[in-house]
């Protein structure tokens, strides 16, 4: 004897076919699936493509926090599918850890702060942006946050304002910057 089929929900999820349902429904509007279908193809060519994989990896292993426990602290950690610890990387010494402090944890969850990952050739490029215009060395850490400045300035009105914190010294990152750089010092 055969076991029923069971008909899949939305609390169950899609079946092998992205369909909802004993008949097959999408729930999308037909106007809609010719972007829905060149999704899902964009969506198969990734999941069969090991950059993209390896990239994916990269990032998540370096920049997605979920809630978790470390030393005692609810926050945003860096964590595999069990809840242990992964490894954080940065360039910068006060960024390499694999969470964020309690008060950062609120400002998010608040909606009062957005986080953004930004690469470490992305702070190197912003840290030489300073130092060429404005004659400042900035900390790596600082430099990250620029790194994201100068991405969204472009794209603000005239009469916006953007508030960045330059906080730290630089002198004690020139040596790590120009070994990143190429350079011998």
């Amino acid at each position: 004897m055969t076991k029923p089929v069971e008909p899949n929900s939305f609390r169950t999820g899609p079946d092998e076919n992205g369909y909802f349902g004993l008949f097959g429904g999408r729930y999308v509007a037909e106007t809609l699936m010719p972007l829905i279908l060149d999704l899902e193809r964009a969506y198969h060519e990734a999941r069969a493509d090991p950059a993209f994989h390896a990239e994916l990896s990269a990032l998540n292993t370096h920049y997605t926090g979920r809630p978790g426990v470390l030393h005692g602290n609810r926050t945003y950690l860096l964590q595999d599918d069990d809840g242990q610890i992964k490894e954080g990387h940065s360039i910068s010494a006060g960024l390499d850890y694999p969470g964020i402090g309690p008060e950062h944890s609120w400002l998010r969850d608040t909606g009062r702060v957005e986080y953004v990952p930004i690469m470490d050739d992305e702070a190197l490029e912003a840290f030489q942006l300073l130092c060429r215009l404005e004659g400042i060395i900035p900390a790596l850490e600082p430099s990250h946050a620029l790194a994201e400045v100068v991405k969204r300035a472009p794209k603000m009105g005239k009469d916006q304002i953007i508030v960045m914190n330059l906080c730290g010294r630089g002198d004690k990152d020139v040596f790590t910057v120009g070994r990143h750089l190429g350079y011998e010092l």
